[in-house]
C-alpha cells in the first residue's frame, strides 16, 4: 500500500490499482530519464516495460504468477540494466533467427533473460489473436521459466533448482557466455 493523508489530518494506506498507477508512472518516468541520460533518446515503450518486468522483485510464488503479476518495480536494478546496457532490442523478419551473445559476470548468482515484443493488433476476423509467435529455444527451463502464455492463473509452488543445477541446465554456454536464440515461428 501508500501512505497518503487521510480526511482526519492522518495518515491512511491505500491499495489497488488507482493507487499502483501513480507508482508505475513515477518509476517509468525515472527509468526513462537514466535511459534518456546514458543514449540522448527516450526509450520505447516495449523496451521500457520489458525493463521494469525483468528487474521486478519477485512476490509470491516463484516467476510471475496472478497475484504479484511480476513483482514489485525495481527502479534501481533497471536502472542498473541501462547503465550496464544489458538489453538487446532489434526486429525479426518471418522465418529468420536471430542470436544474441549474453556474457555472464564471474561469480553471478543469477541470470534472467526475457525476450518480449510489442506484437502489431490483429485485423479482420481472425482464429488466432498474437500475431507474431516468438520463442526462445535452446534454452532449458531452469529455476522457473513460464512456458504458459496466461500468467493470471493459480501456480502451484515448487521447489526451486539451486543455482549450480539451474546453470547446469541452462543455454549453451561457452567461456562464461550463454547463447540465447530468439526464432520467429511462421
Amino acid at each position: 500500500g501508500i501512505n497518503s493523508t487521510g480526511r482526519a489530518n492522518d495518515y491512511v494506506t491505500y491499495m489497488g490499482t488507482s493507487m499502483a498507477t501513480s507508482t508505475v508512472s513515477g518509476a517509468a518516468t525515472i527509468i526513462s530519464e537514466i535511459f534518456k541520460n546514458e543514449t540522448g533518446s527516450i526509450p520505447d515503450g516495449d523496451l521500457l516495460k520489458a525493463t521494469m518486468m525483468n528487474s521486478a522483485d519477485d512476490g509470491g510464488v516463484v516467476g510471475p504468477d496472478y497475484k504479484f503479476g511480476f513483482g514489485k518495480i525495481n527502479v534501481h536494478r533497471a536502472g542498473n540494466i541501462i547503465r550496464s546496457q544489458q538489453y538487446a532490442t532489434g526486429t525479426i523478419d518471418q522465418g529468420e533467427s536471430k542470436q544474441h551473445t549474453i556474457t555472464v559476470p564471474t561469480g553471478a548468482h543469477q541470470v534472467k533473460v526475457m525476450l518480449y515484443w510489442h506484437d502489431a493488433p490483429a485485423t479482420g476476423i481472425i482464429t488466432k489473436a498474437l500475431i507474431n509467435d516468438l520463442d526462445l529455444e535452446g534454452v532449458e527451463e531452469t529455476t522457473h521459466a513460464v512456458r504458459s502464455r496466461n500468467i493470471f492463473r493459480a501456480d502451484v509452488a515448487r521447489d526451486p533448482l539451486s543455482n549450480a543445477d539451474a546453470v547446469k541446465n541452462s543455454a549453451q554456454k561457452t567461456d562464461g557466455q550463454f547463447i540465447v536464440q530468439a526464432i520467429l515461428d511462421e
